[in-house]
């Protein structure tokens, strides 16, 4: 039996048996060399009512007492220490402004300061593997302030549970605006290890031939930050995971979740289960779906003129409100509810999406025809020869073949159009400006796997694959609200991520014995940097 005892400290399920109440707590046994855990009794439960015992008492007091901040001005010390600041600095100041220092230390206690560490030697030290943190936390402030050998880090893999990461993607779900449209998609990680379970053969992005595990990431668009990612089975397609999307959402107490994705998660289910939920979205759909062929057949000769362009995207744009088919099945009766909801379909037409259209489809043509000429066509063109060839084979002549015109007129008529579907927005101009924002999600999934070393993961365990990809999560936080200022201040004409953060990295921190610490020279391009990321040069 569980009960819920509303205290912020209380991240665990609290559990009762013979009407004592208890956390489990989790820890790494050295001799058995796995996580393990053990029991912390908190009070009694008579099934009406808990009564709290002196553990409770200390625990509370313990938590009330580490959010009390220390006096801040020089302390004195009795330690000689020099070590590289600057960028740390920028990324504890970072932790600050987004509440991940703050919710990592409500959701994992005294783990926190090692997962902030992790992930800032990841930030900082681009493709470097774990086992040279050693070397780095020796010469660096972070968090945790000692070394994390990678036996350590593995251990801490092994301890963040599951009921904490989710709290903690509750604490960060909170702090973003129930306004913000949430983009959506998924990515394959390559696995070497036998042992992670939902590592499957599956269709794989980067072409890769190994086992994978498919990765789903929420990224904010306006404020450009992950909220939240959940793991899958490798082989599962992009269409099948927006239903347990929206029982997360549920789970995460986002009241008004609205969505982007790209035409790969669409379905007449789909729309139905986030209509049916109240969530509002925005979608790419294919220009075979019915609602949007029968609509762009009446107005596709008088689509490209004047009146329809639109100078701020450069795009031709015409807008339609129509009616959605609604179904929604009742498990309990067997009943079928119908209804008619309204959607907005915005067309987009784009002279030079058209021409590439057209080059790609008629280099499609070239190499199935020359395929077919050399007597070595592929058996998985069938489709594509069954669509656009007639073939005939006479005992005579052989192998003859002709195109199907009409099947090719009937491809290249929509070259260069695309649509979206909403049921929030009304302006094609607004939605499009928030489509594109998308994007993030694939340069976000480029950023994790590239510079974060996850492209191909070789791991000990589940629970250390569990772990270490929470950490780097927090770590793509982290670079993420790098990436916004450095994009809206104009910074990669002169920097990359890499070295922006060489440049802050070199401010040293001094401490001598019985003195304050202090700071080697700023310069005034480094002062220039911290403003730009919207953060106070260190003093």
């Amino acid at each position: 039996m569980e009960i819920k005892i509303n205290e912020p400290w209380i991240t665990e399920k609290v559990r009762i048996q013979n009407g004592y109440a208890y956390i489990d707590h989790p820890f790494w046994n050295a001799e058995k060399q796995q996580a393990d855990h053990k029991r912390e009794y908190i009070g009694k439960y008579d099934g009406k009512a808990f009564t709290p015992n002196k553990n409770f008492s200390r625990l509370k007091a313990e938590y009330e007492a580490s959010l009390v901040l220390p006096k801040t001005g020089p302390v004195p010390t009795e330690t000689c220490l020099r070590q590289f600041y600057g960028a740390t600095y920028l990324l504890d100041q970072i932790c600050d402004i987004t509440g991940i220092a703050a919710d990592l230390g409500k959701c994992f206690g005294s783990l926190a300061p090692q997962i902030l560490s992790i992930a800032y030697y990841l930030v900082i030290e681009e493709g470097m593997p774990l086992y040279r943190f050693s070397r780095w936390g020796n010469t660096h402030r972070h968090p945790y302030g000692k070394d994390i050998p990678s036996q350590r880090s593995s251990e801490l893999f092994g301890l963040i549970s599951e009921e904490a990461k989710m709290s903690y993607f509750r604490h960060q779900a909170k702090r973003h605006s129930c306004d913000e449209y949430l983009a959506f998609d998924t990515t394959s990680i390559s696995s070497y290890s036998t042992l992670i379970k939902q590592a499957k053969y599956g269709k794989n992005k980067e072409g890769d031939s190994l086992p994978q595990i498919n990765l789903a990431l929420l990224y904010g668009e306006s404020s450009m930050l992950p909220v939240y990612y959940r793991k899958l089975a490798g082989n599962i397609t992009d269409v099948k995971t927006i239903e347990n999307l929206v029982k997360d959402v549920d789970f995460l107490k986002l009241e008004k979740l609205k969505l982007v994705m790209d035409r790969g998660f669409y379905s007449e289910k789909n729309i139905n289960d986030l209509m049916k939920h109240h969530h509002k979205f925005l979608i790419g759909v294919k220009m075979s779906l019915n609602l949007v062929n029968n609509r762009l057949n009446k107005i596709r000769d008088g689509f490209v003129t004047r009146f329809n362009y639109n100078s701020e995207l450069k795009l031709y744009v015409m807008s339609f409100t129509e009616e959605w088919d609604y179904t929604e099945d009742k498990p309990r009766t067997g009943e079928t509810i119908t209804d008619k909801r309204r959607v907005y379909l915005h067309f987009y037409y784009n002279d030079q999406k058209a021409t590439d259209d057209k080059v790609r489809f008629n280099e499609m043509l070239d190499r199935l025809e020359n395929n077919l000429v050399n007597g070595t066509p592929d058996p998985e063109d069938t489709k594509l020869y069954q669509k656009y060839f007639t073939i005939h084979e006479t005992q005579v002549r052989g192998k003859t073949y002709s195109f199907k015109e009409d099947a090719i007129r009937n491809a290249e008529k929509n070259y260069g159009y695309f649509v979206l579907m909403s049921n929030g927005i009304k302006d094609p101009v607004e939605a499009l400006k928030i489509y594109r924002l998308k994007d993030l999600i694939e340069k976000s999934f480029g950023n994790l796997k590239e510079r974060l070393s996850m492209r191909r993961m070789a791991v000990a365990s589940e629970e250390n694959f569990e772990g270490k990809l929470f950490v780097q999560f927090v770590a793509l936080q982290m670079m993420s609200y790098i990436k916004k200022q450095m994009d809206q201040n104009g910074l990669f004409s002169n920097y990359t991520m890499q070295t922006l953060l060489d440049e802050l990295d070199i401010i040293e921190y001094y401490q001598q014995p019985g003195k304050a610490h202090h700071l080697s020279e700023i310069t005034k391009k480094q002062r220039e940097l911290y403003e730009l990321m919207e953060v106070e040069s260190p003093t």
